[in-house]
This record gives C-alpha cells, sequence and structure tokens, in this order.
C-alpha cells in the first residue's frame, strides 16, 4: 500500500503542488456503461472526494487532495479506489480508465498548482502563470507520447473525434494555477499514475528555472499526426520506434535522477509498452491492490505559506517558511 513513510532521499519539489481528478468508467457485464450519479446519488458526492463528472454524470472521478509530492497523491487515490465507501459501492463492476469509451470519454486532468499551498487565502503569485500555453506544449512533447503509446488506436481516434482531449486543453481559470486536460485517464496502475504526476511536477519546475525556456525538450514524435484522421495507429508505431528518444527527454528533466523512484516508474512504463499492453478496455481494480509496491514517499511537513514571495525566490530557497503542518493521507 502507498504511504507517506519512506527511508530514502525524496527531490526538492519545491512550492508548486500536482492535483489530479481523473476519470474512469463503470462496466456491467452486458458491457454497458453504468451511470457513476446513478450509483452514487444517494452517497451525494458529487463534489466531493469520490464522485461524478458534473457534466455527463457517466464518468465517475476521484478527487485526491493536491501535495507537494506526487507520491503523496498516488498514495491518496490508491485509497479512494480501495478503501472508499463508493469503491465498495461499485465493486461489482469492471473499472475502464484510459480513453474511455466511444460515447463517454475519459481524461487524466492533472492540475499544477503555481502558488504554493494556500493558508487563509492568501497566495503566492507566480509570473509562470502568463507562460501557461508554453508549459501544456511541453507537457504534451514529453508525456503525450507516453499516453499514445499505452492507448489502443481506435479507442484514442473515437475519444478524440468528440473534442476532448486536443493539444492545448487546459482550464485557466483556477484560483490555484491551471488544470491540464489532454491526457487519457492513465488510472492503469500505482507507477504508471506516478509516472504522469511527477513528470508534469518536474516539467513544471524547470520550466520556471529555465526562465520559461524548454526549446530543447521538444519530441521526436511528430505529434500532429494525432488530429488527422486514420493517422493514430501510424503515430503509435512511431513512438513504439523512437521510444528511447522519448524517455530520454524524461530523463533530461532536473530532479528526475535524484530518486530511484522516478527511474522505476518510467522503467515500469516503457516495459508496459515494449510488451504491447494498453489501457483501454481493461479493468483496472486489481492494478490498485497490491500490498507489495517497493517504495513509499517519504513523510516530509507541507509548508504553508503566508508571505508573498516570487516563484524564482521560492526555487531559490529564499523563501521564509512560517509555518508547518504534517499532513495526513
Amino acid at each position: 500500500m502507498w504511504t507517506t513513510k519512506d527511508k530514502g532521499s525524496s527531490p526538492n519539489y519545491g512550492f508548486l503542488t500536482i492535483g489530479c481528478d481523473p476519470e474512469f468508467l463503470f462496466i456491467n457485464e452486458r458491457g454497458s456503461c453504468i451511470s457513476a450519479c446513478d450509483l452514487f446519488q444517494e452517497a451525494h458526492t458529487e463534489n466531493g472526494a469520490f464522485g461524478w463528472d458534473g457534466h455527463a454524470g457517466k464518468q465517475a472521478e476521484i478527487r485526491p487532495r493536491p501535495s507537494q509530492y506526487p507520491a503523496r497523491v498516488t498514495a491518496r487515490i490508491q485509497r479512494l479506489l480501495t478503501r472508499s465507501p463508493q469503491s465498495k459501492i461499485s465493486w461489482d463492476y469492471r473499472w475502464y480508465c484510459g480513453n474511455g469509451l466511444a460515447n463517454y470519454p475519459t481524461g487524466g486532468h492533472i492540475h499544477i498548482g503555481f502558488y504554493g499551498l494556500v493558508q487563509e487565502n492568501v497566495h503566492c503569485a507566480s509570473p509562470i502563470v502568463d507562460y501557461t500555453p508554453e508549459l501544456e506544449g511541453v507537457l504534451c512533447e514529453v508525456l503525450l507520447p507516453f499516453a499514445v503509446a499505452l492507448s489502443s488506436p481506435a479507442s484514442l481516434e473515437a475519444r478524440l473525434a468528440t473534442g476532448y482531449g486536443r493539444a492545448g486543453d487546459v482550464r485557466l481559470d483556477h484560483p490555484w494555477g491551471m488544470e491540464w486536460r489532454t491526457l487519457p485517464s492513465w488510472l492503469y496502475d500505482p507507477w504508471v499514475a506516478y509516472f504522469f504526476l511527477a513528470g508534469a511536477k518536474l516539467i513544471a519546475l524547470e520550466f520556471a528555472k529555465r526562465d520559461y525556456q524548454l526549446e530543447e525538450f521538444r519530441s521526436p514524435i511528430p505529434l500532429g499526426l494525432l488530429y488527422r484522421p486514420t493517422s493514430i495507429a501510424k503515430l503509435k508505431s512511431v513512438v513504439t520506434r523512437r521510444l528511447d528518444e522519448c524517455a530520454e527527454l524524461v530523463r533530461d528533466l532536473g530532479g528526475w535522477d535524484e530518486t530511484k523512484q522516478h527511474n522505476k516508474a518510467l522503467s515500469h512504463v516503457l516495459q508496459l509498452i515494449h510488451e504491447g499492453t494498453v489501457w483501454d478496455g481493461v479493468d483496472f481494480r486489481s492494478n490498485w491492490l497490491t500490498e507489495n509496491i517497493p517504495w513509499v514517499a517519504k513523510e516530509l511537513p507541507a509548508v504553508l505559506v503566508v508571505a508573498r514571495p516570487s516563484l524564482r525566490d521560492v526555487l531559490s530557497k529564499e523563501t521564509t517558511m512560517l509555518s508547518y503542518e504534517r499532513e495526513t493521507l
């Protein structure tokens, strides 16, 4: 079980936070999608940590509390998927992630908090807000090829046909930062989830440290093929052939090699791709039940900032940390 105790080292994630609200579907024995809204209507969880998408109501989604540490978010996801009352209510159905079904697409939305953790609604201002389109572009360049490689071409094409999950799908109207909505749902297993969460966090940090310029982080994959009819299978073939180059982009991220967990996550994702694993049409529930995940996240205090330092001050450790609070899952 993913917990928040570890004897190993942990990278300095700074004050940028990572959060998410990944979606998934409940499928009955006839292959039909069961409405999460109907399933949970007596649980009143539309806006809770485990609920349903506010528009269609078919897609379930989980909303773990954000953290500076992607491993902590992954641990919270595991708790919601395996211990919450809602997970027990829905256990008779198969759970699908990835691209979902043709009429019910699913997404792996990742939230990047630019303001650090909040106390009494006081935020840390950050100039990175002005560069979110460029940041979204780098996120796609580095992480999207792995999502393509783990997708069934037909399922990915059906999802894109709905207009959901295209490059540039970002929401900026949140008070805490940006919501990146391009990825399919990456809930396949804890290591896959951690790979995308940690990758997004380190990309954002690297982006800020380099004055919002990451021109060298350009994918070797022609991602434009993603938006041409009938070209998804060709794109996946290109990704598979040039997978080592895609992996090298990830390894070049600052902080990626600071812990063995990052490389284990990358190795796990690469192994899945080499084995031809896809995350579409697969019941992923049992992947989160393992008790033998070989690492856990170091428990560190969450920092609550009541000053208004710039992001550069935060990254250079010049910020005065005024109070600490130990988080629980």
